[in-house]
């Protein structure tokens, strides 16, 4: 954690950016020296977020620390798929069009795709995003949770939901705590090896632009983690 030097003294021990006493950057350790140097887009980094940080304060994860809160329970008749339709910055993510085309191919995978309870979820700024998509696909296969959720509501969903599709989000790394396979939309302005998924089975598609998500392919990968199929042929 970067400390002000003015709350620092000589006995304080410091992790992580500070300043010197004339202003320019201090960088008291190895760890923050290559935080510094390699993370961020077009940089090599290849470290997840978590175990820099982890690092920088001298803490050893352990399978313990990949856990949901206390409290924390699955919900009854939760949706299978949770789609998170948003992201925190407009270029993490997709358009509303190509959701639909996703979810529309997905759902013709299945007979009767009423089998298959699709939630939507998102902030009250994606409502929107979310009745547009609503609007766009056969009625009775989503449940619209946008803007409708606390971050405990949010765990209950995730816990329960057998796949979570989005991209680089807090429902993702809300994924990792309760270990549920993510397919994670990546676009370019994101480097996946800091933040991506770190629950098992689950995947990454690379795009420069959504374009590159190619909807019935995007939906074939669905289909696989959700049947816990062989992922790559």
């Amino acid at each position: 954690v970067s400390q002000s030097r003015y709350n620092r003294h000589s006995h304080t021990r410091v992790n992580g950016y500070t300043r010197t006493s004339d202003g320019f950057l201090a960088i008291p350790d190895d760890m923050s020296a290559y935080f510094y140097a390699q993370v961020g887009i077009d940089r090599p980094n290849r470290h997840h977020l978590t175990e820099i940080f982890a690092t920088m304060v001298g803490a050893d994860l352990s399978p313990t620390d990949w856990a949901p809160p206390l409290g924390y329970r699955r919900r009854e008749g939760a949706p299978t798929v949770l789609i998170h339709v948003g992201a925190s910055e407009v270029k993490k993510t997709i358009s509303p069009v190509r959701w639909i085309t996703i979810i529309n191919q997905f759902l013709k995978l299945f007979e009767d795709h009423r089998e298959i309870k699709i939630g939507l979820v998102g902030a009250h700024l994606e409502s929107k995003v979310a009745d547009q998509i609503m609007a766009s696909v056969p009625e009775g296969t989503l449940v619209n949770y946008v803007g409708q959720t606390q971050l405990k509501d949010l765990f209950e969903l995730i816990g329960s939901a057998g796949l979570v599709v989005g991209a680089d989000s807090a429902p993702m790394h809300m994924a990792s705590l309760t270990a549920t396979p993510c397919l994670n939309l990546s676009l370019k302005s994101v480097n996946f090896w800091e933040t991506g998924p770190r629950a098992p089975r689950s995947i990454i598609l690379r795009g420069q632009d959504e374009t590159d998500f190619v909807s019935d392919q995007v939906a074939q990968s669905m289909r696989k983690i959700l049947m816990n199929e062989k992922l790559i042929s």
